[in-house]
């Protein structure tokens, strides 16, 4: 099973991640974790956690990928919605990610849920693509 996310991830995000990144939202949230299989291949996923923020828990959205053929059919936007819709049934009352500040297609999927642009990120993935961070609050 971690092959079949590493390889979905790898084809569609910009970012590399290392088997151990990939190891601890499986392991560490396996209940906040999940695929999409279609036409019997994985097609989507979308690997999230609960991350300490001082007093409170907050929700990340860590990793969300649609293969690019299986995208514009609302999949990803489902995946999104079913991760909001676990971190509100654990308690979780604020959730945030990253993405690419040229990534228009996340940006508008992400705002079209709520979620704001909070910060701006200068250089932040190591391809030394500048990011945004959004959140949203429930």
């Amino acid at each position: 099973m971690i092959e079949d996310v590493m390889a979905l991830m790898d084809v569609s995000l910009s970012e590399p991640y290392s088997i151990y990144t990939y190891r601890y939202f499986l392991t560490d949230f396996p209940h906040l974790s999940f695929m999409v299989k279609a036409d019997g291949k994985y097609i989507g996923g979308c690997l999230n956690r609960v991350a300490e923020k001082k007093d409170r828990k907050t929700g990340n959205i860590g990793m969300l990928a649609i293969l690019p053929e299986y995208r514009h059919f609302g999949f990803g936007k489902r995946l999104v919605q079913h991760s909001l819709d676990l971190f509100k049934k654990d308690g979780i009352t604020e959730v945030f990610l990253e993405t690419e500040e040229k990534n228009l297609a996340a940006l508008a999927l992400y705002e079209s849920l709520g979620f704001i642009r909070t910060k701006y990120l200068t250089a932040y993935y190591t391809t030394g693509e500048n990011a945004y961070r959004l959140k949203i609050f429930f």
